[in-house]
């Protein structure tokens, strides 16, 4: 398997990412990679073993390596390793980003060695939420293509665009039919978009109202922001980890405390030095919104904008449609 990568014959690189290439066979010196990650061939033990060291251009000085470790009765553990430092831009992709996307790729490329060699795999790998969204080349809304052009404009170029595009096969958001208790895409109410201005973050999410739903904003809004899922705690507790790599500062911790409430809607404002941010439940007699609106200040606003907006429209659904199912009067 490790002799075949880079080649036509090549049964461990997955396919489902950006193809493995090299500038010749496989052999010290050959120059290639994946995508926008450029790397060299520095040692190769036919069979056995196979390192490359990062360009340096990229943003990484290291290497990685694919290596087979004989075992006990005939058998062989298939490692992937990876040996870097980080620096420029990549500080912040990483994190963000690259690190999600290359541990999903091993694990594939890791399950792809265990077919080939087994002819099945005992417990496949399943792509995180976070590496579908980032693999997702549209967006379910119109523009949604616009967040790799983003990307560049916030100086992140083109590692992160080209990693993120990928080659196809990600899995996009799902919709759902106005119908039922699932969040569907509808207009941002007039009365959020009010006063705020030009927003380069604009959505809002809908649920139907059912019997025995409250009718009251102050109610959705304890369900809503109070009561997130909990892959949604983790991505803010994530989110507060990584900001300061921007030179962003954390979110405090009332953030989500509305500025103005009345019966029918809930409103949560908040302008900071990178952005301002709108958050606003409006609710009626058939259904209940969710809007979001926020314009980036200066250049870190945009580039955080760039990486929130892949998944904002996920962590949205996900709060609504958990609201939905636990809200009483």
């Amino acid at each position: 398997m490790i002799d075949g990568l880079g080649s036509p014959d090549d049964t461990l690189w997955p396919r489902r990412w950006p193809p493995l290439t090299f500038d010749r066979p496989l052999q010290v010196g050959a120059s290639g990679g994946h995508s926008a990650i450029r790397y060299t061939v520095v040692e190769y033990d036919p069979g056995r073993r196979v390192r490359c060291a990062f360009d340096p251009a990229i943003g990484v000085r290291g290497h990685h390596e694919f290596r087979a470790e004989p075992l006990a009765d005939d058998r062989v553990r298939v490692v992937h390793e990876c040996d870097a430092t980080l620096h420029g831009r990549m500080r912040l992709l990483w994190p963000l980003a690259i690190r999600w996307l290359h541990d999903a790729l091993i694990e594939d490329a890791l399950d792809n060695a265990e077919r080939t060699t087994t002819g099945t795999v005992g417990r496949p790998h399943h792509w995180s939420t976070w590496v579908r969204l980032l693999r997702h080349r549209r967006s379910n809304r119109p523009g949604g293509r616009a967040s790799i052009g983003v990307l560049r404009q916030a100086g992140l170029g083109r590692v992160a665009a080209d990693v993120m595009r990928g080659s196809g096969g990600g899995a996009g958001a799902v919709g759902a039919r106005r119908g039922g208790r699932r969040p569907v895409a509808v207009a941002v109410p007039g009365e959020v978009s009010a006063g705020f201005g030009a927003a380069d973050l604009a959505d809002a999410y809908a649920v139907r109202l059912g019997p025995g739903m409250p009718r009251k904003a102050s109610a959705w809004l304890g369900a809503t922001f109070g009561n997130p899922p909990g892959w949604v705690r983790a991505a803010l507790a994530l989110r507060q980890a990584a900001v300061p790599l921007l030179g962003i500062e954390r979110a405090p911790r009332d953030t989500f405390r509305p500025s103005a409430v009345t019966d029918r809607t809930a409103t949560v404002d908040a302008d900071a030095e990178h952005l301002v941010f709108r958050a606003a439940l409006v609710v009626d007699e058939q259904e209940v919104t969710l809007a979001t609106l926020a314009r980036a200040h200066n250049r870190r606003g945009r580039l955080y904008l760039a990486v929130v907006e892949r998944v904002h429209p996920l962590v949205v659904r996900s709060m609504l449609r958990r609201a939905a199912a636990t809200v009483t009067r």
